[in-house]
């Protein structure tokens, strides 16, 4: 079986040529303070990327795949601000948003489905080298 658990924690992940810190700790302040609910954000979020701190933090209660799919969402963020240090996707910060949406959860099947398979070829190499090995 599959564990995605394998692939977190990411710690830093480069966008562009800069090196961002990820945060998914449950005990830090900062990241309880970052996804807070707000006015704008009622629900509070499950990621943001600061890019003055070159800072990504993601809600530790999410799931692995949760994760992953926030993670890709911060860095199409992060990908549209160092291109352009305005709105890459869209004409407006809701068009913007709108894309980053549809395009990380797409990007996010995408990336699992393949990390599945992947592993999935994996186990099955594995198992068949064991046994390959173990009739010797």
């Amino acid at each position: 079986m599959w564990d995605m658990n394998e692939y977190f924690p990411i710690e830093k992940i480069d966008i562009l040529g800069h090196s961002y810190k990820i945060i998914c700790d449950p005990s830090s302040k900062a990241c309880e303070e970052n996804l807070a609910p707000s006015a704008e954000d009622p629900k509070g979020l499950k990621g943001v990327i600061i890019y003055q701190e070159l800072t990504i933090y993601l809600d530790p209660g999410l799931s692995v795949s949760e994760k992953i799919q926030v993670l890709i969402h911060e860095l199409l963020h992060g990908i549209s601000y160092h291109l352009t240090n305005s709105y890459l996707f869209g004409e407006s910060e809701r068009e913007e948003e709108n894309f980053i949406n549809l395009l990380s959860g797409t990007l996010s099947q995408t990336v699992l489905s393949t990390l599945r398979e992947w592993s999935y070829g994996n186990q099955r190499t594995r198992k068949r080298a064991k046994t390959a090995t173990s009739s010797i």
